[in-house]
């Protein structure tokens, strides 16, 4: 085994114990009663250096006669000096505290030992101190006892020895020595053999901690050194306690966690893929509709028009002319209405008109049909370049037979020489309002307009928008009609080729 000097053995130490606090903060998930201050883990040889030299090189805060506060020293030492081999090489050695070059307690092995033991011991107190003031040195052997087996340093049989020292202020300190003890998980200082355990009292008082080794012999080799504030810190962790188990598992159930939405945004945006598909579906179907209508009932009812009107320009004679001339006046009549009834249909199904310039364009047109009667000034405020913010089809229908049943309300029954319509838009919200100066009515009241009021509001609730009708007797009436456009409406419709013919107006083909 290759060993190192003092010197060289102390700076590693201190790189050694640099990356231990490196792992214990990249471990910090690990579970600590206290904190591991220093480590070196050697090993070291000590070999005839006298007083040796520190090897904390500040590490540790020193601790004088006023602390107050409990340390935990532990090491692991291979006797090379064996006195069993040389009866007549006593030697000492051990970990020693020093404080101000004053040497202070050392564990270890004394002058004259029975047993591994401590020197500078405090003699009050101690159960049993046979080889008390040795060469001046009060030595301490631990769990001697006459009758009891004696474990001394033997060469090759290793020994792992854990130091508690709680320090009392103005006093000597409690010290309480492990010797092999059981480190293992689940272990602590209250678990272990009571063979094992010696207290005593001495002046621990330190601030450096060195390693020595006076006599014959081929010196003490040390391993394995640290310094806590618990003895819990030298105690193994647990299996799932373990820095590289915890990050396993924190690196598994990540991965677990990321499978999981991973799969999930598949199966959202499988979700999203069918419903886009169902939507355009709906579209190509409303296309064709629109088209269907456009191309095939709008065209024959426009001919059907325009055969009555040819039959009743004719010549006609007999005492029935007057009454065919009325019946085809009459059929050219409503089959006009249909067209126009037909233009609406087709406009409300029509994706194409799925947004709100379509739809302020439609209104805008309804109120130039009412100025045509001649009967109100009508006018109306739309603002220009409206953005193509999309509406849903349901929503529009609504809006616009809302607004068609505020227009004819005027009309029909306001009396009004003036009509005015406006609308807002401050995204995302769409406010239209219709105005007029006509006799106005009370609101509260049932009168032939009680059920187009109501079928007004059933509408804007069932779109989640509202209408507020205001009405005073002779001072005219007020209707303001406000939604809020959702933002997942979607884009404007087209149809299944793109195109944005409207499917009222002739194929230009």
């Amino acid at each position: 085994m290759r060993h190192g000097t003092l010197g060289s053995g102390v700076q590693g130490g201190r790189w050694a114990a640099r990356a231990w606090l490196l792992a214990g903060l990249l471990g910090g998930a690990l579970p600590a009663c206290g904190e591991e201050l220093w480590r070196m883990p050697g090993p070291l040889l000590a070999h005839d250096n006298g007083d040796g030299a520190d090897v904390l090189h500040g590490a540790v805060k020193p601790q004088d006669d006023t602390s107050s506060a409990a340390l935990y020293f532990k090491f692991t030492v291979d006797p090379l000096a064996d006195v069993s081999v040389d009866i007549d090489a006593p030697y000492q050695a051990g970990l020693t505290l020093y404080e101000r070059d004053k040497e202070r307690l050392g564990v270890g092995n004394g002058l004259a030992p029975h047993a591994y033991g401590a020197f500078n011991v405090a003699t009050q107190g101690l159960v049993w101190a046979p080889y008390a003031r040795i060469s001046g040195k009060n030595d301490y052997d631990f769990n001697f006892q006459p009758e009891a087996a004696v474990d001394r340093p033997r060469r090759g049989i290793l020994r792992t020895i854990v130091v508690e020292v709680q320090f009392v202020p103005g006093d000597d300190d409690q010290v309480t020595v492990w010797l092999q003890p059981d480190l293992t998980p689940g272990n602590s200082k209250l678990s272990q053999q009571a063979g094992h355990v010696t207290r005593f009292k001495a002046n621990c008082s330190f601030d450096e901690l060195r390693l020595i080794h006076r006599g014959g012999g081929d010196g003490w080799e040390f391993s394995d050194l640290a310094v806590a504030t618990s003895f819990d810190d030298f105690v193994a962790p647990r299996f799932w306690h373990r820095w590289w188990v915890i990050a396993l598992s924190a690196l598994v159930l990540s991965s677990g966690i990321a499978a999981v939405v991973v799969f999930r945004e598949r199966v959202l945006a499988r979700h999203r893929i069918r419903r886009a598909e169902g939507e355009r579906a709906v579209v190509q179907e409303r296309t064709r509709i629109a088209q269907d209508i456009h191309d095939e009932l709008g065209a024959s009812l426009a001919q059907i028009g325009w055969l009555a009107d040819l039959g009743g320009g004719g010549e006609l004679s007999g005492s029935g002319a007057a009454e065919a001339r009325g019946s085809f006046a009459s059929i050219a009549q409503r089959a006009r209405a249909v067209v126009a009834a037909l233009d609406e249909i087709v406009w409300a199904v029509n994706p194409h008109n799925d947004n709100l310039p379509q739809l302020a364009d439609y209104i805008g047109r309804l109120v130039d049909e009412c100025s045509q009667t001649g009967q109100t000034r009508c006018r109306k405020e739309i603002p220009e370049n409206l953005p193509p913010v999309a509406i849903r089809a349901e929503s529009r229908h609504n809006l616009t037979l809302v607004v068609k049943e505020a227009l004819a309300n005027t009309l029909q029954h306001a009396g009004a020489a003036g009509l005015w319509l406006r609308l807002k838009w401050e995204e995302p919200n769409l406010e239209i309002v219709v105005e007029d100066d006509g006799c106005g009515f009370d609101p509260a009241t049932t009168d032939e307009r009680g059920n187009g009021l109501r079928n007004q509001h059933a509408r804007m609730t069932k779109i989640g928008g509202e209408v507020d009708v205001r009405s005073v007797a002779g001072q005219g009436t007020s209707t303001r009609i406000r939604l809020r456009l959702a933002p997942d409406a979607g884009p404007p419709a087209r149809g299944p080729t793109g195109s944005s013919q409207d499917p009222r107006q002739p194929d230009p083909s």
